[in-house]
């Protein structure tokens, strides 16, 4: 009843279970003071309840409403919220069957069904009747819950309980033509629902086809540049070698032109043949290796030097 400081001053007391059942006067119920907080609208003594002094928030009454399932039939959303943050089960069914969203929607507490449904509930969930939350939206005259459901959340307008009716028929046969007549409007809206669903489900798989492709091709940017970056040293590590060997080449030659030039002044014709000759094979592809040019070279030039 909201008697926020008697309730804290009995909490205090010892031996007091915050989770036991309470008697409720004039009502064949026993509720925990969690449930019954959260049926009266108490927030500030729900999150008492849940914070200062443990109490479990899947705890149901006697007759199996939790306290989510209580402050959902009451619309209050902000309760709604506090114990879904504190990992109340959505889908927990009262002895009837009813769930939190067929609660809300019962009552028509727009606000209390959106924030069920952003939160994962089940549309399609029945109570022990097989009435969805649409057909007990539809039974109470609850225009805006009725239009919420289906143009939002793609409620299914065709589902029948378990006396065959659907959620029109269950409209008409509590008087509720407006709604009835609203029903009969909107029973294509699932259908364009499902279609748009569809197609957020292509458009998402074509995301992430793309992001798969972008991170390939990122990847092979990567390798590309790699390999480039490799084959840039290694040409200029093999143009470096190039320019060694045409310096080392270069001496020899003119070492062997200089030698060459020495043994004609001096009218040495054997030893200017040879020159000759390992001049021929040092410019030849096909001829011996460097080292054995080198050789050649050498014994020419020690021939020149004994002489």
């Amino acid at each position: 009843r909201g008697k926020l400081k008697e309730v804290i001053h009995l909490l205090s007391g010892d031996h007091v279970d915050v989770n036991e059942f309470f008697k409720v006067p004039r009502l064949d119920v026993q509720w925990t003071p969690l449930t019954s907080a959260a049926m009266g609208g108490q927030t500030t003594l729900v999150k008492i309840l849940i914070n200062g002094y443990g109490a479990r928030v899947d705890n149901p009454n006697t007759r199996g409403m939790t306290a989510l399932t209580a402050a959902a039939f009451a619309g209050f959303p902000e309760i709604c919220q506090i114990l879904l943050d504190h990992g109340a089960n959505i889908e927990a069914p009262g002895l009837r069957g009813e769930t939190a969203l067929i609660g809300a929607a019962s009552g028509g507490h727009g606000t209390t069904v959106d924030l069920l449904m952003k939160h994962g509930a089940n549309i399609e969930a029945v109570d022990n009747d097989g009435r969805t939350a649409l057909m007990k939206a539809a039974k109470f005259g609850c225009t805006g819950t009725v239009d919420l459901l289906v143009t939002r959340y793609g409620a299914d307008c065709s589902v029948k309980d378990k006396d065959g009716m659907t959620a029109q028929m269950v409209a008409t046969e509590e008087g509720n033509e407006d709604v009835a007549t609203l029903i009969g409007t909107l029973s294509t809206c699932p259908q364009i629902f499902n279609a748009r669903k569809k197609l957020d489900e292509l458009y998402k798989k074509v995301e992430a086809a793309l992001d798969q492709q972008l991170a390939a091709e990122t990847k092979m940017s990567e390798l590309c540049r790699q390999l480039c970056d490799e084959d840039k040293a290694m040409l200029e590590e093999n143009k470096e070698a190039s320019i060694e060997k045409h310096i080392e080449s270069e001496d020899l030659l003119v070492d062997y032109q200089r030698r060459l030039v020495q043994a004609a002044r001096g009218d040495h014709g054997e030893i200017t043949v040879l020159y000759n000759e390992a001049g021929k094979m040092f410019v030849e592809k096909t001829g011996p290796t460097e080292a054995g040019k080198v050789n050649l070279l050498q014994r020419v030039g020690d021939m020149c030097i004994e002489l």
